[in-house]
């Protein structure tokens, strides 16, 4: 578990990660979580940023495996940024 960020007051955060192989794009990619994380029961259009949420989705590399050191796409625009800013 660990605590939220940037908006404090709400539950703990259960973290995880995988790692996946995909012929989808970065961006239909996002889509694709985004949906799911609306079918989870996430408020995708009222939702606060950081907020509460009962998951959260991310991309943190794309195009390389977790264990490398550096490579792999990035994309940089208005709703991804990969590798994640916040790694």
């Amino acid at each position: 578990e660990t605590a939220p960020m940037y908006v404090t007051d709400q539950d703990k955060f259960l973290n995880g990660a995988i790692e996946i192989e995909t012929r989808l794009s970065p961006r239909v990619l996002l889509h694709r979580l985004k949906e799911v994380e609306g079918q989870i029961g996430r408020d995708l259009k009222n939702g606060l940023r950081w907020g509460p949420r009962p998951v959260d989705l991310d991309i943190i590399y794309y195009g390389v495996g977790m264990d490398s050191k550096c490579g792999g796409d990035i994309v940089d625009s208005e709703r991804l940024t990969v590798p994640h800013p916040r790694i």
